[in-house]
């Protein structure tokens, strides 16, 4: 299985970003999530052997070195999502909070 790259070209306040790769196999499993969806850590547990959890808490947004997704752990921490640590979340198949 290959992974693709992206190369874009984009213009940000007068400045011109060229060739900018991302790898779109760790990004595209996050597009198209909701505010509050859960995401489970592939290697860290709980003591209670579950995975640990945390909350998609923005929307996904793209910038020139990758993209950010905004998520919270429990009420205070709060952190994101890059393309430096996004092989160590997946998305359960469901993934939705129960409204």
């Amino acid at each position: 299985m290959g992974r693709a790259l992206i190369v874009s070209s984009v213009q940000y306040k007068d400045v011109q970003f060229n060739s900018t790769l991302m790898e779109v196999s760790e990004m595209e499993k996050f597009i198209g999530l909701t505010r509050g969806t859960i995401l489970h850590h592939v290697s860290a547990i709980n003591k209670d052997g579950t995975p640990k959890r945390c909350r998609v808490n923005g929307k996904l947004k793209q910038t020139t070195q990758g993209f950010i997704l905004p998520v919270r752990r429990g009420l205070y921490r709060f952190f994101n999502i890059t393309q430096d640590n996004a092989h160590e979340w997946v998305v359960p198949q469901s993934g939705r909070i129960a409204a």
